[in-house]
């Protein structure tokens, strides 16, 4: 005996289509929504990487500056120019 009557199934091929269809659909939704959750889930990962990659730079930033009691600032050359908090100029390191 079988559980899934193909016979039965055949004959009413008015219903075969449209189920068929249907499971399609529902097939490709389903991949649809773990598409989703997935991107979902890299740009989350994508966004903590960089801000660990920037937490980072700026720890070494600041520790080529002189430690905390310095602070720092970017040119429009691209080098870093290091300020102590009294506002005197320390290094100026080139990126």
């Amino acid at each position: 005996m079988t559980y899934f009557p193909l016979d039965k199934w055949a004959s009413k091929r008015a219903y075969r289509w449209p189920a068929t269809a249907a499971v399609l659909t529902l097939s490709v939704l389903l991949v649809y929504g773990f598409m989703e959750q997935h991107d979902e889930a890299q740009d989350v990962e994508d966004a903590r990487v960089q801000a660990q990659q920037q937490a980072q730079q700026e720890d070494t930033l600041q520790r080529l500056c002189g430690g905390a009691e310095a602070v720092y600032e970017q040119l429009p050359d691209g080098s870093i120019q290091c300020r102590m908090k009294n506002g005197r100029k320390s290094v100026k390191v080139k990126s």
